[in-house]
């Protein structure tokens, strides 16, 4: 029935993705669950690697460190550190999805060498980052900055850097910046913040890779999805192109019926069998498919992820009971609410930080790491 559907199809230049999957035909079609398609079998086809059991491991640790550190530098990468630059050199691709805590500042660093960039674009939340005046220079470094000069004592830089968050890339008075300033390295520091397929700063970045496909994207994050395959699809492939593990959104039929059969929480009438994804997990339930898949991608040459911070001590936080509120400070209070700064110099972008900051300051509860603690 499908094939000769299709055929039909075909003689009117549509496809079965061209079919509403409200439609009857479309019901039909895809009442057998997901279908294998195009992206189905490039999927299937891709190469795949166990990075962690590699004999060699520890020897690509040498030889990408030794590439990499300064002549005095005294520090050593991590395995998961010298996958993503390998691969990054090697494929052209890498999308960092680890935990918090796992090196994935160095590795943005040193993409910048390993590529040998000329115009590195750093992307961060701006409560990262520093204050900079109109002319982009900056006066007063924020913990991105800080942390790239702390690199700088034990590995080789670049000195190109820009720096730029998410929120000022939203502004429509930024609308031409990646056109001015024709990146060819974008590194999006908690790259989650793109998620969105039709927020601003997603359709911005979106567009300038579209028109500038030789710029590298490189995507961290500690959490790819969080909903849906809608959410990642876009990042994986910006950074892994034809690499990603991902139904990519060209095809968007066989991407949707993925994510109708994989995604947790879908509405019942919209879920679909899963069909050729049982190839995952053979005879295996549906979150025996959902957590092959995740394998899956984990094991495609340049998603790298790393399970564990790498901290090897705990955090333990004690409350204590702040009493006699002092009446000045109240002063202090509103002075914040018209200024959006505290008195040592940090601002406030949005709102929200700036309640939540009064909120613990309210309590009795502030602090301020000086100087910060090793990595």
């Amino acid at each position: 029935m499908t094939k000769m559907t299709e055929m039909l199809l075909a003689k009117t230049g549509r496809t079965v993705d061209d079919l509403s999957r409200n439609s009857t035909v479309g019901k039909l079609i895809r009442s057998g669950g997901v279908r294998s398609g195009v992206e189905f079998q490039r999927i299937m086809a891709l190469p795949r690697r166990k990075w962690e059991t590699d004999p060699g491991l520890q020897e690509l640790v040498t030889l990408v460190t030794n590439h990499c550190k300064t002549p005095n530098g005294q520090q050593t990468l991590r395995p998961g550190q010298a996958v993503a630059l390998k691969e990054l050199h090697d494929y052209n691709a890498c999308f960092c999805a680890s935990e918090l805590g796992s090196g994935k500042t160095l590795v943005a660093y040193l993409a910048a060498v390993i590529k040998d960039s000329r115009r590195p674009l750093f992307l961060a939340p701006a409560k990262l980052l520093g204050k900079y005046n109109d002319n982009y220079e900056c006066t007063r470094l924020g913990k991105s900055e800080r942390q790239f000069r702390g690199l700088a004592k034990d590995w080789e830089g670049n000195p190109n850097w820009k720096f730029l968050s998410y929120e000022k890339l939203s502004r429509s008075k930024q609308t031409g910046f990646l056109e001015r300033y024709q990146p060819d390295l974008i590194v999006c520091e908690e790259g989650h913040r793109l998620k969105n397929w039709k927020s601003g700063r997603t359709k911005k970045v979106r567009h300038y890779k579209e028109a500038h496909p030789e710029c590298q994207i490189l995507v961290l994050t500690g959490s790819p999805k969080r909903r849906s395959l809608l959410e990642a699809t876009h990042l994986a492939e910006w950074c892994m192109g034809a690499l990603s593990p991902i139904a990519r959104r060209s095809h968007y039929g066989e991407l949707d019926e993925h994510r109708r059969a994989l995604d947790i929480g879908t509405r019942e009438q919209d879920l679909i069998g899963v069909g050729v994804l049982q190839q995952f997990a053979p005879g295996g339930d549906l979150q025996a498919i959902r957590d092959a898949y995740t394998t899956y991608r984990q094991e495609t040459p340049g998603w790298v992820t790393v399970v564990g911070s790498g901290i090897d001590c705990s955090l333990i936080l004690a409350g204590e009971q702040v009493e006699g509120y002092p009446s000045h400070v109240d002063d202090k209070f509103a002075a914040l609410r018209e200024s959006y700064e505290t008195p040592d110099g940090e601002s406030f972008v949005a709102p929200k930080q700036l309640w939540t900051f009064l909120e613990k300051g309210s309590l009795g509860y502030w602090h301020r790491l000086d100087p910060p603690p090793p990595e």
